[in-house]
């Protein structure tokens, strides 16, 4: 296998997974915490969280987060989503690795 292929299948892998969590966290957490491979994608959410704010949040803030309501709601609703998705994925991850831990 030539490394454009690994890297290729990395890439699917890794996008498969991150969708997974999105979409259906509970089946993606268990499938995770019981291949035990990808274990720190559980903490997507914060660096997507963290990307997004050290990329847009200086500018952004600076033009329009004190002149514009409609943009406070949507700042605040984004940082709030990933927050209570990183507690969901930290919720199912305890849970399901007391579960198979047995």
């Amino acid at each position: 296998m030539d490394k454009l292929t690994f890297i290729e299948s990395l890439i699917y892998s890794l996008a498969q997974i991150v969708l997974g969590l999105f979409l259906h966290p509970y089946q993606s957490m268990q499938n995770l915490v019981r291949d035990k491979v990808f274990i720190p994608l559980m903490f997507l959410p914060t660096l997507l969280a963290g990307i997004f704010y050290f990329l847009f949040a200086w500018w952004l803030l600076a033009l329009f987060y004190d002149s514009s309501l409609f943009f406070r709601l949507v700042y605040r609703s984004f940082f709030f989503f990933f927050l209570f998705w990183q507690i969901l994925l930290i919720y199912l991850f305890w849970r399901f690795r007391r579960a198979f831990r047995n």
